[in-house]
């Protein structure tokens, strides 16, 4: 099958095996889970894929394509067109007896030290981020370089790099601290019910 999408086109494709997906304008085409063969960009167009693989790239104009969790074969890029390749990142959060640490908080920050994203870990101490390894252009690679991961919980901190050159799982212990049996948000309910 071929997908072609002009104009303004909205699409997204999800759980498939296709030849070609093809967009310009400012059309907008989301890949999910997929296979393709041909993808291509053109124009102001823009692509989305996520844990899909193509086999060839063509990205022209000024379109722009994300690549996350997306492997790829064979670019062609020209122009002004400009294709961003990302991972996953997941980090697990432990206390020095390796229990899981939940509602810690984990922020990304570039080698500039500017924050690149910010979140807390869920119950079981894990949290996910989607991190850029590089930008390509028709004239060069631009890889973002090593991110600085640090964990903090209440006075609480640990810190590593992540190079994120494909989807990585880290663990961060706080050596020092040890969780107590019942979590902070539960003590105040607790306290209120007696």
């Amino acid at each position: 099958w071929r997908f072609a999408f002009y104009g303004s086109s909205n699409a997204m494709i999800t759980d498939s095996t296709i030849g070609e997906a093809f967009s310009t304008g400012s059309s907008v085409i989301r890949l999910t889970r997929s296979s393709v063969n041909y993808a291509s960009s053109q124009s102001s167009a823009t692509l989305w894929a996520y844990d899909s693989s193509i086999n060839l790239l063509s990205a022209g104009s000024s379109s722009t394509s994300w690549l996350l969790n997306t492997t790829y074969n064979t670019l062609n890029i020209q122009h002004a067109a400009r294709v961003y390749v990302g991972w996953y990142l997941d980090v697990h959060v432990v206390d020095a007896i390796d229990q899981d640490v939940p509602s810690a908080n984990l922020t990304i920050t570039y080698s500039n030290t500017t924050t690149a994203d910010s979140k807390l870990t869920d119950d079981n101490g894990w949290v996910r981020f989607a991190l850029m390894e590089k930008m390509i252009n028709a004239t060069a690679q631009y890889p973002v370089g090593n991110y600085t991961v640090e964990a903090t919980y209440l006075t609480h901190s640990n810190a590593t790099t992540a190079n994120m050159t494909a989807n990585k799982q880290i663990e961060l212990a706080f050596e020092d601290f040890v969780i107590p049996e019942f979590a902070h948000f539960l003590i105040l309910p607790l306290f209120m019910i007696s």
